[in-house]
């Protein structure tokens, strides 16, 4: 998981805070091969939704979404083999 958190900080350190609305793409290699992952980003004043889609895991949606200037949190679920596994990205 910590792989999948490295990508995720990643691509929400590659926006622009201040306009990172629109679709964003992100790769990790991993020790089961390289993860791709697309973000759909929507933000409406400090609120950060949309969904984020990846080859081995499937679409998640984007929650608990905010952008604060430069400061962008938000928290995906997913499910890797049957688990399911919330993580949290924190990107300045």
């Amino acid at each position: 998981m910590k792989w999948l958190l490295c990508l995720m900080a990643l691509g929400a350190l590659t926006a622009s805070a201040a306009d990172i609305s629109g679709n964003w793409k992100g790769t990790a290699d991993t020790p089961n091969g390289t993860v791709e992952r697309t973000f759909v980003f929507k933000v409406d004043g400090h609120k950060l939704t949309g969904e984020t889609t990846s080859n081995m895991f499937g679409k998640s949606t984007i929650e608990d979404g905010q952008v604060d200037g430069d400061n962008v949190t938000f928290s995906i679920t997913v499910n890797v083999q049957g688990n399911e596994g919330r993580s949290l990205t924190r990107a300045k």
